[in-house]
């Protein structure tokens, strides 16, 4: 399983699973978090991208997803003025490019302790001329150098729905912005747990703000983002698990269900303790993680130190019912993913370390209504591609048939804010999976991966269309196709159905 990775030199060594570069590009040295995809009317395709470590955006044609090419980049905010800026979240629909901006932690973003952020959430017009977005109109947080926007959701329409931090509040909360005069967005609800309203709370009582605080880490805030299904909001609430809230009246949001992870799940070294909830598209079922991607940023000292040492709790993939939003249940969990042969450490937890560490997803694709062009059917020919899953795990990661593997090699490291001279993020360490005929997004490596599954007859332009959010085309061939060759189709749908 051991074979080059675009290999640069031969020291850059990589794990690859069924899948096949056809193109790349390194977005001249500003790598991407979020991207988001555009069809113009002429049939055209532009990706724009966010950055864990560039005050603004590219814009890259890759309409032949064998050369992608950097066409024009947006600055969101002047680097030298706001150096702890980044732009890592994007939303494109109905015309309108949606930006956030949000300030950075130093072992993350590149940033110094003080460095000034623009929190924000900014709209471009790209239907008038997708290269040249025009700016249409910004809306701030209010908090001065905080962390901004993190997250959001936007499908088209009227309404942005946001992770956001607030003046008078501790950690990030819902808020809800109209934009139907996209000059001028106004927010007209918003949603939070009591104990983040620290007027009502004496000083003291709640931890100081920012997630290089560990007491922080535990506290009720909105990772998000918030997941809007008619007149339901499904949020993914750190300690509070998921949080689902009725939205019929914008104005006052208010609480109908909840499923708390924390426990047996998350906790200590792990990053947000309930990361992401995503209904999965026609189907009475949300996926929701719990975000273990800190993991690279350990050592033996760390985890065998202090109050947080010790055996990690297990960060995973969850499978939820919520037939009745009222009453969510877990009712699956997915598989410890399978470890390469001749890996170097025998697990994911202890990779890289001689100890346990904090293992686990962070982001999964987002299917959009939003885009008719883009294969994302959520009924596909097995109970995998039906489940229409991706994730990021910060380890090579295979489930089940249909699934393929990408570990890339070892990173250079950067702590520049501005754009910096070489793809600097992921650290090392992180790779992603997909189920079969579904594309997933791969951050820093400006990669795309996608699988025919059982749909052999997929072609260049379906695979093209396939490619939401990615700079260039992995193809992945899926395990199915070697599965039905042995005979064993049956045994494996069903261990699909149960996992679903």
């Amino acid at each position: 399983m051991s074979v080059p990775f675009y290999a640069k030199s031969p020291e850059n060594q990589g794990y690859i699973k069924n899948m096949e570069v056809v193109g790349f590009c390194d977005l001249n040295g500003v790598n991407a978090f979020q991207m988001a995809l555009h069809k113009t009317d002429d049939g055209r395709y532009y990706m724009y991208c966010g950055s864990f470590r560039g005050p603004g955006w590219n814009v890259v044609d890759v309409t032949d997803p064998t050369q992608p090419k950097v066409v024009n980049w947006l600055e969101a905010c002047d680097p030298k003025e706001y150096p702890a800026t980044n732009t890592p979240k994007i939303q494109v629909a109905d015309g309108l490019m949606i930006g956030a901006t949000g300030g950075g932690v130093s072992f993350l973003h590149g940033c110094k302790p003080g460095d000034k952020s623009l929190g924000s959430l900014q709209i471009f017009d790209i239907k008038t001329d997708p290269v040249h977005p025009k700016l249409l109109g910004k809306w701030e947080t209010g908090v001065e150098n905080g962390m901004g926007v993190h997250r959001f959701f936007y499908n088209g329409g009227r309404y942005v729905h946001l992770s956001a931090d607030c003046p008078g509040y501790t950690g990030n909360i819902y808020r809800i912005l109209d934009i139907i005069d996209p000059t001028h967005p106004v927010e007209v609800g918003r949603w939070w747990v009591p104990c983040q309203f620290t007027d009502g709370l004496k000083e003291g009582e709640y931890p100081v703000d920012g997630p290089q605080h560990w007491e922080f880490m535990d506290w009720p805030q909105l990772h998000g983002p918030p997941f809007v299904v008619g007149n339901l909001a499904y949020l993914s609430y750190y300690c509070e698990g998921l949080i689902i809230l009725d939205i019929s009246d914008i104005t006052r949001p208010k609480k109908i269900g909840q499923l708390q992870l924390k426990g047996p799940f998350s906790g200590k070294f792990a990053g947000a303790r309930t990361h992401t909830c995503l209904p999965l598209p026609g189907r009475s079922f949300l996926v929701a993680t719990n975000e273990g991607e800190r993991f690279p940023f350990y050592n033996k000292e760390i985890l065998t130190t202090g109050p947080r040492k010790g055996a990690q709790p297990m960060n995973n993939l969850h499978m939820i019912d919520i037939s009745d939003p009222t009453d969510p249940q877990l009712v699956a969990e997915f598989p410890y993913p399978e470890v390469p042969e001749n890996y170097p450490w025998p697990n994911f937890n202890t990779a890289g370390m001689d100890g346990q560490g904090p293992f686990g997803p962070h982001n999964i694709h987002e299917p959009m209504s939003n885009k008719p062009w883009l294969d994302q059917n959520p009924t596909g020919s097995t109970a995998a591609t039906s489940t229409r899953v991706c994730g990021c795990m910060t380890c090579p990661t295979l489930l089940h048939q249909g699934v393929g593997l990408l570990h890339p090699p070892t990173r250079k490291s950067c702590s520049s804010t501005s754009r910096c001279p070489a793809p600097c993020w992921p650290p090392p360490r992180t790779a992603w999976w997909t189920t079969a005929a579904t594309s997933t997004w791969i951050p820093g490596t400006t990669a795309c991966i996608s699988c025919e599954g059982r749909q052999q007859e997929l072609n260049h332009k379906a695979l093209r269309r396939s490619a939401e959010g990615f700079i260039g085309l992995r193809r992945l061939r899926a395990l199915d196709v070697e599965v039905e060759r042995q005979g064993g189709h049956g045994e494996h749908q069903q261990q699909h159905q149960r996992a679903a």
